[in-house]
Protein backbone atom coordinates (compact mmCIF):
# COMPACT_ATOMS: atom_id res chain seq x y z
CA UNK A 1 0.00 0.00 0.00
CA UNK A 2 1.41 2.98 -1.24
CA UNK A 3 -0.08 6.75 -0.81
CA UNK A 4 -0.08 8.71 -3.85
CA UNK A 5 -0.57 12.34 -2.87
CA UNK A 6 -2.18 14.11 0.23
CA UNK A 7 -4.18 17.16 -0.53
CA UNK A 8 -4.87 19.54 2.45
CA UNK A 9 -6.75 22.66 2.68
CA UNK A 10 -7.00 24.58 5.79
CA UNK A 11 -9.95 26.28 6.98
CA UNK A 12 -7.93 29.29 7.48
CA UNK A 13 -5.39 29.75 5.08
CA UNK A 14 -3.69 32.42 6.78
CA UNK A 15 -3.20 30.26 9.46
CA UNK A 16 -2.40 26.77 8.51
CA UNK A 17 -0.95 25.98 11.37
CA UNK A 18 -4.64 25.96 13.09
CA UNK A 19 -5.69 22.82 10.40
CA UNK A 20 -7.60 20.29 12.89
CA UNK A 21 -7.21 17.18 10.11
CA UNK A 22 -4.61 15.02 10.71
CA UNK A 23 -3.11 11.61 8.62
CA UNK A 24 -0.40 9.30 9.42
CA UNK A 25 0.70 5.83 7.59
CA UNK A 26 3.42 3.24 9.03
CA UNK A 27 6.82 3.21 7.23
CA UNK A 28 6.05 -0.24 5.77
CA UNK A 29 3.05 0.72 4.54
CA UNK A 30 0.80 -1.88 6.49
CA UNK A 31 -1.58 0.68 7.80
CA UNK A 32 -2.60 4.74 7.41
CA UNK A 33 -5.25 7.02 8.98
CA UNK A 34 -6.85 9.67 8.56
CA UNK A 35 -8.66 12.00 11.80
CA UNK A 36 -10.66 14.99 11.71
CA UNK A 37 -10.36 16.86 15.23
CA UNK A 38 -13.97 18.60 16.08
CA UNK A 39 -13.21 22.65 15.95
CA UNK A 40 -15.76 22.62 19.40
CA UNK A 41 -13.51 20.65 21.11
CA UNK A 42 -10.24 21.11 23.31
CA UNK A 43 -7.69 21.23 20.87
CA UNK A 44 -9.02 18.41 18.92
CA UNK A 45 -5.98 18.44 16.36
CA UNK A 46 -3.79 16.86 19.40
CA UNK A 47 -6.33 14.27 19.51
CA UNK A 48 -6.78 13.74 15.90
CA UNK A 49 -2.86 13.21 15.99
CA UNK A 50 -3.02 10.71 18.62
CA UNK A 51 -5.38 8.68 17.45
CA UNK A 52 -3.89 8.29 13.77
CA UNK A 53 -0.69 7.77 15.41
CA UNK A 54 -2.18 4.87 17.73
CA UNK A 55 -4.23 3.56 15.08
CA UNK A 56 -0.45 3.06 12.82
CA UNK A 57 1.26 1.79 15.57
CA UNK A 58 -1.08 -0.92 16.63
CA UNK A 59 -2.21 -2.31 13.22
CA UNK A 60 -1.08 -6.20 12.69
CA UNK A 61 -1.57 -7.61 9.28
CA UNK A 62 -3.74 -10.68 9.10
CA UNK A 63 -4.02 -13.47 6.31
CA UNK A 64 -7.27 -14.37 7.60
CA UNK A 65 -10.18 -13.26 9.64
CA UNK A 66 -10.74 -9.44 10.54
CA UNK A 67 -8.25 -7.77 12.78
CA UNK A 68 -10.40 -4.63 14.00
CA UNK A 69 -12.41 -6.08 16.75
CA UNK A 70 -14.06 -4.89 19.43
CA UNK A 71 -11.37 -5.57 21.36
CA UNK A 72 -8.65 -3.78 19.46
CA UNK A 73 -10.55 -0.58 19.26
CA UNK A 74 -11.19 -0.85 23.11
CA UNK A 75 -7.35 -0.61 22.95
CA UNK A 76 -6.73 1.91 20.42
CA UNK A 77 -9.30 4.26 22.06
CA UNK A 78 -7.89 3.56 25.82
CA UNK A 79 -4.21 4.59 23.99
CA UNK A 80 -5.11 7.53 22.32
CA UNK A 81 -6.53 8.65 25.68
CA UNK A 82 -3.30 8.12 28.16
CA UNK A 83 -1.46 9.82 25.75
CA UNK A 84 -3.64 12.44 25.38
CA UNK A 85 -3.92 12.47 29.26
CA UNK A 86 -0.21 12.33 29.68
CA UNK A 87 0.33 15.20 27.04
CA UNK A 88 -1.65 17.70 29.25
CA UNK A 89 -0.45 16.42 32.78
CA UNK A 90 2.52 18.14 31.30
CA UNK A 91 0.90 21.46 30.70
CA UNK A 92 -0.03 24.75 33.00
CA UNK A 93 -4.30 25.09 31.87
CA UNK A 94 -5.99 28.54 32.65
CA UNK A 95 -9.39 27.56 34.45
CA UNK A 96 -11.11 28.19 31.06
CA UNK A 97 -8.50 25.64 29.43
CA UNK A 98 -9.37 23.14 31.83
CA UNK A 99 -12.54 23.64 31.81
CA UNK A 100 -12.62 23.25 27.48
CA UNK A 101 -10.39 20.00 28.45
CA UNK A 102 -12.70 18.39 31.17
CA UNK A 103 -15.72 18.77 28.65
CA UNK A 104 -13.40 16.60 25.86
CA UNK A 105 -11.86 16.19 23.07
CA UNK A 106 -13.52 14.57 19.86
CA UNK A 107 -12.78 13.38 16.68
CA UNK A 108 -13.29 11.44 13.99
CA UNK A 109 -11.02 8.51 12.19
CA UNK A 110 -10.96 6.60 8.80
CA UNK A 111 -7.88 3.65 9.13
CA UNK A 112 -6.87 1.10 6.74
CA UNK A 113 -4.97 -1.58 7.21
CA UNK A 114 -3.12 -4.05 4.36
CA UNK A 115 -3.68 -7.59 5.02
CA UNK A 116 -1.99 -8.79 1.81
CA UNK A 117 -4.66 -10.13 -0.62
CA UNK A 118 -7.40 -7.66 1.07
CA UNK A 119 -7.49 -4.52 3.09
CA UNK A 120 -9.72 -3.64 6.16
CA UNK A 121 -11.09 -0.31 7.05
CA UNK A 122 -12.41 1.37 10.25
CA UNK A 123 -14.74 4.52 9.91
CA UNK A 124 -15.61 6.34 12.97
CA UNK A 125 -17.66 9.31 12.26
CA UNK A 126 -18.35 11.47 9.03
CA UNK A 127 -14.39 11.04 7.57
CA UNK A 128 -14.71 8.22 4.90
CA UNK A 129 -13.26 6.00 2.19
CA UNK A 130 -14.24 6.18 -1.22
CA UNK A 131 -13.89 3.53 -4.34
CA UNK A 132 -14.28 2.24 -7.12
CA UNK A 133 -15.77 -1.49 -7.59
CA UNK A 134 -15.24 -1.30 -11.42
CA UNK A 135 -15.21 1.17 -13.82
CA UNK A 136 -18.65 2.74 -13.75
CA UNK A 137 -19.44 2.38 -10.21
CA UNK A 138 -18.23 4.25 -6.75
CA UNK A 139 -18.50 2.93 -3.08
CA UNK A 140 -18.08 4.68 -0.48
CA UNK A 141 -17.53 3.51 3.76
CA UNK A 142 -19.19 4.12 6.16
CA UNK A 143 -21.44 7.43 5.17
CA UNK A 144 -22.56 7.26 1.21
CA UNK A 145 -25.78 9.52 1.46
CA UNK A 146 -25.11 13.39 1.95
CA UNK A 147 -28.04 13.72 3.84
CA UNK A 148 -26.35 11.36 6.70
CA UNK A 149 -23.75 14.04 6.90
CA UNK A 150 -26.61 16.49 8.26
CA UNK A 151 -26.76 13.93 11.66
CA UNK A 152 -24.44 14.68 14.33
CA UNK A 153 -21.21 12.45 13.49
CA UNK A 154 -20.65 9.94 16.38
CA UNK A 155 -17.33 11.03 16.99
CA UNK A 156 -14.52 9.13 19.78
CA UNK A 157 -13.79 11.17 22.98
CA UNK A 158 -11.27 11.82 25.23
CA UNK A 159 -13.84 11.46 27.87
CA UNK A 160 -14.29 7.52 29.30
CA UNK A 161 -17.71 7.70 30.19
CA UNK A 162 -18.38 8.16 26.43
CA UNK A 163 -17.71 4.45 25.73
CA UNK A 164 -20.90 3.40 27.00
CA UNK A 165 -22.81 5.27 24.24
CA UNK A 166 -19.93 4.65 21.60
CA UNK A 167 -20.01 0.70 21.91
CA UNK A 168 -23.42 0.34 21.80
CA UNK A 169 -23.28 1.98 18.29
CA UNK A 170 -21.15 -0.42 16.76
CA UNK A 171 -22.09 -1.44 13.55
CA UNK A 172 -24.82 1.57 13.42
CA UNK A 173 -22.97 4.70 13.22
CA UNK A 174 -19.82 3.11 13.09
CA UNK A 175 -17.84 -0.27 11.89
CA UNK A 176 -15.26 -1.90 10.17
CA UNK A 177 -15.51 -3.63 6.65
CA UNK A 178 -12.83 -6.06 5.01
CA UNK A 179 -12.54 -5.79 1.10
CA UNK A 180 -10.78 -7.83 -1.43
CA UNK A 181 -7.92 -6.00 -3.32
CA UNK A 182 -9.33 -7.79 -6.61
CA UNK A 183 -12.96 -6.20 -6.07
CA UNK A 184 -11.01 -2.09 -6.03
CA UNK A 185 -11.00 -0.89 -9.36
CA UNK A 186 -7.25 -0.26 -10.28
CA UNK A 187 -6.33 -0.58 -6.33
CA UNK A 188 -7.38 3.35 -5.65
CA UNK A 189 -8.77 4.21 -2.27
CA UNK A 190 -9.18 8.17 -1.10
CA UNK A 191 -10.03 8.76 2.54
CA UNK A 192 -11.99 12.25 2.54
CA UNK A 193 -12.51 14.60 5.88
CA UNK A 194 -16.40 15.93 5.38
CA UNK A 195 -16.51 18.99 3.78
CA UNK A 196 -15.32 16.98 0.23
CA UNK A 197 -16.44 14.48 0.52
CA UNK A 198 -20.08 15.81 0.79
CA UNK A 199 -19.13 17.54 -2.55
CA UNK A 200 -17.76 14.65 -3.98
CA UNK A 201 -21.03 12.70 -3.11
CA UNK A 202 -23.01 15.65 -4.40
CA UNK A 203 -21.37 15.93 -7.71
CA UNK A 204 -21.30 11.57 -8.35
CA UNK A 205 -24.91 11.75 -7.31
CA UNK A 206 -25.35 14.35 -10.04
CA UNK A 207 -23.36 12.40 -12.75
CA UNK A 208 -20.47 13.68 -12.77
CA UNK A 209 -18.12 10.80 -11.72
CA UNK A 210 -15.44 11.26 -13.92
CA UNK A 211 -15.01 14.97 -12.76
CA UNK A 212 -15.37 14.07 -9.19
CA UNK A 213 -12.49 11.36 -9.20
CA UNK A 214 -10.34 13.45 -11.41
CA UNK A 215 -10.05 16.07 -8.54
CA UNK A 216 -9.19 13.57 -6.28
CA UNK A 217 -6.04 12.97 -8.12
CA UNK A 218 -5.45 16.62 -9.07
CA UNK A 219 -2.49 18.69 -8.05
CA UNK A 220 -2.08 20.63 -5.18
CA UNK A 221 -2.18 23.89 -6.59
CA UNK A 222 -5.24 23.15 -8.83
CA UNK A 223 -7.47 21.56 -5.87
CA UNK A 224 -6.57 24.67 -4.00
CA UNK A 225 -7.35 27.07 -6.43
CA UNK A 226 -10.96 25.09 -6.94
CA UNK A 227 -11.91 24.08 -3.61
CA UNK A 228 -11.62 28.49 -2.71
CA UNK A 229 -13.23 29.05 -5.59
CA UNK A 230 -16.14 26.73 -4.02
CA UNK A 231 -15.92 28.47 -1.01
CA UNK A 232 -16.52 31.62 -2.76
CA UNK A 233 -19.62 30.66 -4.17
CA UNK A 234 -20.81 29.07 -1.54
CA UNK A 235 -20.77 25.62 -2.77
CA UNK A 236 -18.69 23.62 -0.39
CA UNK A 237 -18.58 23.99 3.88
CA UNK A 238 -15.32 25.59 4.61
CA UNK A 239 -13.82 23.47 6.74
CA UNK A 240 -10.39 21.82 6.76
CA UNK A 241 -10.23 19.91 4.16
CA UNK A 242 -7.94 16.59 3.75
CA UNK A 243 -7.46 14.01 0.21
CA UNK A 244 -5.27 11.07 0.73
CA UNK A 245 -5.17 9.10 -3.01
CA UNK A 246 -3.28 5.48 -1.79
CA UNK A 247 -2.81 2.55 -4.29
CA UNK A 248 -3.05 -0.61 -2.26
CA UNK A 249 -1.60 -2.54 -5.01
CA UNK A 250 1.74 -0.54 -4.79
CA UNK A 251 4.64 -1.31 -2.25
CA UNK A 252 5.11 2.08 -0.16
Amino acid sequence: MRVKQVLVVPKEMNYPQSNEDFFDMSRNGISCALSDGASESYDSKTWAKLLCQTFVAQSRKRLFGKFLKQRQIKKLITNSRLKFLEFFSEKKLSWSQKASYDRGSFASLIGVIDHGSSIEILAIGDTIALWQPTGESVKSFLLSETSEFEKQPLLISTIEANDEIFFKEENIRWSSEKIQKKDIFNGSIFLLTDAIAIKILDLIKKGEMSFALNLLKENHNDFEKWILSERNKKQIKTDDTTVVWININETS
